[in-house]
């Protein structure tokens, strides 16, 4: 959860979230919840979810296969996420703004506050097969856009681990984004799929693994090891 930077950006995230929840037939209620530096806002709509982002003016329209919407066209249903219902974008002088309804989830998120866990959540071993199963579907998705690319491997490899980014990347489908703050408790629910898309083989569950290092609990360590891991698309070491 965060808070809007100024009173500038709240306002004019505020009468965006309004203009959308108009055009969009919807009824708002309850807390505001902010993204990082007020880029998005969102608010429950009794059954629905509404969220509303900007972005500068010259980056507005969707990319075909990409974002909230691609994923509704392209991800399995059989994946467990919040199903979209409607759409509306719309410019306003320097800003873009595009807006969803998708459903209103109701189970927490493991981690409200922050990516990474910081103890052993305890999650049974049926959220982990849950996990594992979502992963494998998704890698089978026909995913367009290239989340994690080449020039970044090759620039993070030698900072960050002192060896050469490897010279062929396997890439499948993956969530692009998944740590413990976009994962519901049970029954999982995978959130936020503005990033999904072509990732390296194991990129999700390397992603998770990172985000888990500050648990001081083994078992956990081990659960994403045993049940993220692919060695095949689909298919769990």
């Amino acid at each position: 959860m965060n808070s809007p930077p100024s009173e500038d950006v709240q306002a004019l995230m505020e009468a965006a979230h309004d203009r959308a929840a108009k055009a969009l037939a919807l009824t708002c209620t309850g807390t505001l919840a902010w993204g990082f530096q007020g880029v998005t806002l969102g608010q429950r709509a009794g059954d629905r979810w509404l969220r509303v982002s900007r972005t500068a003016a010259r980056n507005a329209g969707r990319k075909q296969g990409e974002g909230i919407v691609g994923a509704s066209l392209l991800v399995p249903d059989t994946v467990p996420r919040p199903r979209l219902h409607g759409v509306h974008d719309w410019t306003d002088g320097e800003w873009a703004f595009e807006a969803e309804a998708f459903d209103y989830v109701a189970q927490p998120v493991v981690s409200p506050d922050r990516a990474g866990l910081d103890h052993d959540p305890g999650l049974p071993d049926a959220w982990w097969d849950d996990l594992c199963q979502a992963l494998g579907l998704l890698s089978e998705a026909d995913g367009v856009r290239v989340t994690v690319r080449d020039e970044w491997m090759e620039r993070a490899f030698p900072q960050f681990l002192g060896i050469p980014a490897p010279a062929k990347v396997e890439r499948v489908s993956g969530h692009g984004d998944l740590h413990w703050g976009n994962l519901t408790t049970m029954p999982l629910n995978l959130l936020d799929w503005e990033r999904w898309g072509l990732v390296s083989l194991g990129f999700d569950a390397g992603l998770l693994h990172a985000n888990s290092l500050k648990a001081k609990a083994k078992t956990l360590h081990l659960d994403v090891g045993n049940h993220c891991w692919f060695s095949d698309p689909g298919k769990a070491l």
